[in-house]
């Protein structure tokens, strides 16, 4: 078994390239410290999949069986600006569920920012879209 088909045995696998690489450029964090990170693409058959869920925007698959035509994908810098892609979607998709304009107004921010805090998507933001914490009352 080469290395690449080794590294897809785990349980968890996103059909998002950008998502997967977040969390390849996450691994080096990893208090484990088991390896470098690796972003491995494979191939699965429809009727292998058991649970699918779209939810914080990271389209996760599991499923039983092995996959097929396992590889190694891309490499850091790829990762990176692939992350970046994925990151500026899930910024427009949140705009467009909002029905926001390209730059939102403070009062769509705060709400977009409420809605991502109450999601655990607050890190996605991109820093246009961020708001600070309300200062407390006095």
């Amino acid at each position: 078994m080469n290395a690449p088909e080794m590294l897809a045995r785990g349980l968890s696998w996103t059909m998002k390239r950008g998502c997967a690489a977040k969390y390849a450029q996450r691994l080096p964090d990893d208090p484990r410290g088991e390896g470098e990170p690796v972003l491995i693409a494979a191939e699965i058959r429809r009727e292998r999949v058991l649970f699918f869920s779209d939810g914080h925007f990271e389209a996760e698959v599991i499923f039983a069986g092995r996959p097929r035509n396992v590889r190694v994908d891309g490499d850091p810098a790829a990762w990176r600006a692939w992350f970046q892609e994925w990151r500026a979607a899930v910024s427009d998709e949140w705009m467009r569920l909002l029905g926001c304009a390209r730059w939102p107004s403070p009062a769509q921010r705060r709400l977009l920012a409420m809605k991502a805090q109450e999601l655990g998507l607050s890190a996605l933001l991109p820093a246009h879209l961020r708001v600070p914490p309300a200062a407390p009352p006095k």
